[in-house]
């Protein structure tokens, strides 16, 4: 019998219920298990954490909604979504300016996403790593790539601009979408891009910039969610995060 297989997962039902955990408190981590239907060590992990993750999935919307108010009744502000339901909208940009202490998103179109600083409501700087140790992950983790460097696959990173609620749609600039037509090396230029881009950023609101460098399966993905770098940015863009973690 081989013993490094893994088990199989059970597939996610219709509602996800995500989590932004907080400071540990007195609660108890088995009456918690319990509630997640996780093991104790499991449900240890994931309430000591500082990202938001998704903790569970229920067939009926009821459940989930219920299961959220529990968790957000105790301290662990937490969301519910539809599966099936289209998710928030992200301005994808090729272009990130900052003029007059504003975030211009801009498209090849010449579309543009204005964000004011001061209606920013939190940074996420986003670096996506593989968990995958072979090629057959490069159509999830679709990171630009060099042809010179014999397909060099680069991990994703993305700036993503959560404004406060009520003010319009989060925008995006990734190391997928920002333009790097003219260069002769795609994916060391869109790497170059994105680091300015924070940099820009940090300059200019520096307290609500949050560094996160992690995996999708440490925030509750699973095969199943489709595209990684799409179903992260979801999760950020409901629910970002209050302190920095990677």
């Amino acid at each position: 019998m081989d013993s490094t297989r893994k088990p199989a997962v059970a597939p996610r039902a219709r509602f996800l219920v995500a989590m932004r955990p907080e400071a540990a408190t007195g609660e108890s981590a088995q009456e918690m298990a319990r509630l997640l239907g996780m093991k104790p060590e499991t449900a240890r992990d994931v309430l000591g954490g500082s990202l938001p993750r998704v903790v569970a999935s229920r067939s009926a919307l009821h459940e989930a909604e219920s299961l959220a108010r529990v968790l957000t009744a105790r301290g662990r502000e937490s969301i519910v979504w539809d599966r099936e339901v289209p998710g928030v909208s992200l301005f994808q940009a090729e272009r990130l300016m900052l003029e007059g202490g504003q975030f211009v998103f801009e498209q090849r179109s010449r579309a543009r996403r204005i964000i004011p600083a001061r209606d920013v409501q939190c940074i996420v700087d986003l670096r996506l790593r593989s968990e995958s140790h072979g090629a057959g992950k490069a159509a999830l983790f679709g990171g630009k790539t060099d042809s010179a460097e014999a397909g060099q696959q680069f991990p994703d990173r993305a700036l993503l601009i959560v404004p406060e609620p009520g003010l319009g749609d989060p925008g995006v600039l990734s190391t997928r979408t920002v333009d790097t037509s003219k260069d002769r090396f795609p994916g060391v230029a869109a790497s170059k891009l994105l680091q300015e881009a924070v940099m820009k950023a940090r300059a200019l609101v520096p307290a609500r910039v949050v560094e996160v460098r992690t995996s999708p399966a440490v925030l509750g993905y699973q095969d199943e969610d489709g595209d990684a770098l799409e179903w992260v940015l979801q999760l950020f863009a409901r629910l970002p995060p209050r302190t920095a973690a990677g």
